[in-house]
Formats: structure tokens, C-alpha cells, sequence
């Protein structure tokens, strides 16, 4: 059970850059990256409501990407841990 953490995050990612447009909700995770496009680009033009809102949702998912940093962390240091 050591590895859940890690197996989760895997699917997770496998999920979101899974390169199919069938399979796995292909039109919405085009629709998700067209609109990462647009909110990096925001800067630049004026956004609309959507990017905005997707914006505002990216900074609340602070935590989650927090939890992620130390789950990389904690398997990095194991790892380099066995090996030593």
C-alpha cells in the first residue's frame, strides 16, 4: 500500500495525456488543453468568461498540486534512500 499515492497520480496523468480521441472522453481533454491555450494566452488578449473561470478554478487546485510536490518528493527520496 506504500505505492497507492503514486498509482493514483499515474492514472491520473496516463488519463489526462491518454493520446486518443475515442476512448476516454477524447473531445472534453482537447476542449481542456485548447482552453489551457487560451489561459496562457490571456495575457495577451482579453479572455473570455470561460478562461477566466478556468483560471479561478487552476488556483483553488493549489492544494492538489501541493500533494503531488511532496508525493514526487517522498518516492524520490526513497528511492535515492535504497540505492545508497
Amino acid at each position: 500500500m506504500d505505492n497507492c499515492p503514486l498509482i493514483v497520480w499515474c492514472l491520473f496523468l496516463g488519463y489526462m495525456f491518454f493520446p486518443s480521441k475515442t476512448a476516454f472522453n477524447g473531445q472534453g481533454r482537447l476542449f481542456t488543453f485548447k482552453l489551457f491555450q487560451e489561459i496562457l494566452m490571456s495575457p495577451f488578449k482579453t479572455p473570455e468568461f470561460r478562461v477566466i473561470w478556468a483560471t479561478d478554478q487552476l488556483a483553488s487546485f493549489v492544494v492538489p498540486l501541493k500533494d503531488f510536490e511532496y508525493t514526487v518528493c517522498f518516492y524520490a527520496s526513497s528511492t535515492l534512500e535504497e540505492e545508497a
